[in-house]
């Protein structure tokens, strides 16, 4: 494996990047490590199985790191960033969620308080939860945009490429889905 990349990696849940709109805004400059969310398993299970995949293609020293979950996928960033000291540098959370069975403990937050995490939140319905506390930027889209909407997609490329990666446009390679 390569020892350095000037790449970016996309940890993203299936359930919001099986969309056909964000892997069309992202289909440079990234590889895209791909998750799926067991609701059957708790928030620790599901981030040892995250961290499992993230550990294959850890040899490469991508540039960027960003998390893009949707719903309660969203908290899987929490013991990642606690338990395995992974540090994103953005995640974008479409319609965050608490689990039913879980609170996320408030020594979470306050450990994600002390990263680097930029965290963009997107509503897509009209009744907005409270989103966690470490979210900066918490935009509500009108209720008819899903998130399979190409708005959407737009909203969150621009939330990643321009504030994040501070780039006015992709132009590397084409991406490749881990």
């Amino acid at each position: 494996m390569l020892n350095k990349t000037n790449r970016k990696l996309i940890v993203a849940s299936e359930k919001l990047f099986s969309s056909n709109s964000l892997l069309q805004e992202f289909m440079k400059d990234h590889d895209i490590l791909t998750f799926n969310y067991d609701t059957s398993i708790d928030l620790e299970e599901n981030s040892r199985e995250v961290w499992k995949k993230f550990k294959m293609i850890q040899d490469y020293s991508y540039e960027k790191v960003v998390l893009m979950a949707h719903g309660v996928d969203c908290n899987i960033i929490y013991p990642l960033y606690r338990n395995k000291k992974l540090d994103f540098d953005a995640a974008v959370f479409v319609d965050y969620k608490n689990p039913d069975t879980l609170l996320i403990p408030p020594s979470y937050e306050q450990a994600l308080k002390k990263s680097k995490v930029k965290i963009y939140s997107f509503s897509t319905r009209n009744k907005k939860e409270t989103p966690c506390a470490v979210i900066q930027s918490h935009q509500s889209l009108p209720w008819y945009y899903t998130i399979r909407s190409r708005r959407l997609a737009q909203e969150i490329y621009g939330c990643v490429v321009y504030d994040t990666y501070q780039e006015n446009y992709l132009s590397g390679a084409n991406s490749k889905l881990i």
